[in-house]
């Protein structure tokens, strides 16, 4: 299962520029390092630790709540870590997983095995129907449903006493754990259980972080906008990452109920998700080792502040810990925003400054564009120079009378426009009228009204997945990358082999699910190294120069084998020898048989690439013609240079 991920060959494929063999100098990112030897290192010491240095129940016992809170926050890493869904069910969702267990093994012929399966299989079932409920929410509102299904769930267990057996959800005589016919009643005995449990939570979520599964989540996450518009299915991605995350807890949660032997509310309260927060920003939410690093300074911190002597105004310590770590998150947020494991990372990386995680600081409303670290050269791989222009082919793309309306503005205004095969179109007008808007609409980016055809068969305008399945990408104005991944995963984005790149094949298929990446990754590759970006695969896409982010852009638009490509003024910020560098790969891409709309306000730039020229003035299309007699056009000339009042009387 995971011996394919250490022996994996390198990628040995060679440019024809030349004959360098340039790609076979790199290698998957997904193939390196041992994370399960390092998995086994860290469970070994855990349990050496533990002999060694644990003694007397009560330690026994704070150990175990380290192991079972470990589970707990590696589910909220993927909820909220990778999919950037702040949960406050995460600490419900453990105790519906111990109810249901303590509920479906009352009848003392029922196997403790068949209880813990309960509560996963209960929680999942929640988790799908609350996530696909809240599927148009983000952010806060989806926190704010989170709180709700905290409460529905407390409420449900406090008064159904026949799921409870108690009164209050009160549950007593859980039964212990047992296994094998084996009975784990003792702390040590218990111990055995949670720390092959957590070898197995950190075994799967090291597949999970090594595999498709973690870049589309991140991509989802960030920027979901873009992301549709690359194809990613946000909704299952984000219904999936808060079921993952939600049957880690429920699955601690059954453990937990046949450890402590009974269960009640207080023990899953709004505070313990507050918790379950701290811990996962205290170990830092880069890495699936945060959830350990984090929950064991959160218990051992809780244990110190119990046994601690000091009294503050005649009050002990301890009655002040929820304003001791409310300070605390305060600090570390500020301080070290990527958390214990993200201090590490910064040693080992002196050149890396401490930046809060770009999608916690757009839900802490602080977000800012990082600062681009490198002016990385733009070079090219020697697109092919085309001096004739290939004849046009069939209409490839059709939009009619698309209209779009922001309250009592028409933004567009029933533009009709055509696209052939192999054919260059430009799209100009002045600021505001309304062509970046149109290019929206096409991709489904906003609502609109009109129709659209693509190879002849009619998409939905409002279904951005529906028009990238049809072979239509797109460029921003701004050059849109994901700052947190690395180019070649920003271009593996775009990939059409979306095969296998689910949690059940990381983890079930994950041979097959290797090999289908190694082909991704060297189609990735190609794309990388034809726009001369290959060099920097694994270089942060935050640190890119500006000329390289539109490079990479184009790349993950030519990895991605369009049909049409509607680029959003892609020279904007380029010198001289850059736009001619960009105009000879949208020739290169146009004799390949793609076609291509393009928007930009520079004139030489449009007349030099364009077969034809469409203009749009107050959102409505006014002229179309020669990409150089279209200058002449009086309504060109008006739409640009305005009409005096002499002029229109």
């Amino acid at each position: 299962m995971a011996a394919s991920d250490l022996t994996a060959p390198d990628i040995t494929t060679t440019t024809t520029e030349g004959g360098t063999d340039r790609l076979a100098r790199v290698k998957p990112p997904i193939y390196r390092g041992m994370p399960y030897v390092t998995i086994a290192v860290v469970i070994i010491g855990i349990v050496v630790y533990r002999n060694w240095r644990t003694e007397g129940f009560a330690q026994e016992s704070v150990f175990n709540d380290w192991l079972l809170y470990a589970i707990v926050v590696l589910g909220f890493y993927f909820v909220f870590g990778l999919a950037g869904q702040f949960a406050f069910s995460q600490a419900a969702v453990f105790g519906l997983g111990a109810y249901t267990s303590a509920w479906a093994t009352f009848n003392p012929d029922h196997p403790i095995f068949l209880g813990i399966l309960a509560g996963a299989a209960v929680v999942l079932a929640v988790a799908f129907v609350f996530a696909l409920i809240m599927q148009r929410t983000e952010h806060f509102y989806f926190a704010v449903g989170t709180l709700g299904l905290q409460t529905i769930i407390v409420l449900i267990v406090t008064k159904w006493q026949d799921f409870t057996h108690g009164p209050g959800g009160e549950t007593i005589g859980i039964r212990p754990l047992e296994f094998f016919g084996e009975t784990f009643s003792t702390d040590y005995a218990v111990f055995k259980v949670l720390i092959a449990a957590l070898a197995v939570a950190l075994v799967v979520a090291a597949m999970i972080e090594r595999s498709p599964v973690r870049r589309e989540a991140i991509a989802v996450r960030d920027q979901p906008v873009v992301a549709r518009t690359l194809g990613l299915p946000a909704l299952r991605i984000r219904i999936v990452m808060f079921m993952l995350g939600s049957v880690f807890a429920a699955l601690a949660g059954a453990l937990y109920a046949h450890r402590a032997g009974s269960l009640s509310t207080d023990t899953f309260s709004v505070q313990l998700g507050l918790y379950i927060f701290l811990m996962a920003i205290l170990g830092g939410l880069g890495s699936m080792w945060g959830a350990v690093v984090g929950s064991w300074f959160f218990v051992y911190s809780t244990d110190y502040l119990g046994r601690s002597g000091i009294e503050i105004a005649s009050h002990r310590l301890s009655e002040f810990k929820p304003i001791v770590f409310g300070v605390l998150l305060i600090v570390v947020m500020i301080a070290a925003p990527e958390g214990i494991t993200g201090l590490a990372r910064r040693l080992r990386r002196s050149r890396q400054s401490a930046a809060m995680p770009l999608f916690l600081s757009r839900f802490l409303g602080t977000a800012a564009e990082p600062e681009t670290t490198n002016d990385l050269p733009v070079e090219s791989a020697a697109p092919i120079l085309v001096g004739e222009r290939p004849p046009l082919g069939d209409v490839v793309l059709e939009a009619r009378d698309i209209t779009v309306s922001f309250g009592g503005v028409r933004a567009v205004d029933e533009v009709t426009l055509q696209i052939r095969e192999r054919e260059i179109l430009g799209l100009i007008g002045p600021n505001g009228s309304g062509k970046s808007t149109m290019l929206n609409a096409i991709t489904g980016v906003v609502p609109a009204s009109g129709s659209l055809s693509v190879g002849g068969q009619r998409v939905g305008l409002r279904r951005p997945g529906d028009v990238v399945a049809g072979g239509v990408r797109r460029t921003y104005q701004t050059p849109q990358r994901y700052i947190e991944l690395s180019c070649i995963d920003n271009v593996l984005l775009s990939t059409t082999d979306r095969g296998l790149t689910g949690v059940v094949s990381s983890i079930v298929l994950r041979p097959l699910m290797l090999r289908r990446e190694r082909a991704r990754w060297r189609h990735a590759a190609e794309a990388l190294d034809r726009v001369g970006l290959l060099d920097l695969a694994e270089a942060p896409a935050g640190s890119l120069s500006y000329g390289a982010q539109r490079m990479l852009e184009l790349a993950r638009v030519i990895a991605s084998d369009p049909k049409v490509v509607l680029l959003d003024e892609p020279s904007a910020g380029l010198n001289d020898a850059e736009t001619e560098l960009l105009a000879n790969h949208l020739r290169s891409l146009r004799h390949e048989g793609v076609s291509l709309l393009v928007v930009d306000h520079k004139i030489d730039f449009i007349s030099s690439l364009c077969d034809r020229v469409i203009v749009l003035e107050l959102g409505r299309l006014v002229a179309e013609g020669d990409p150089h007699g279209i200058w002449e056009d009086e309504r060109v000339q008006n739409a640009y240079l305005g009409v005096s009042a002499d002029t229109e009387a």
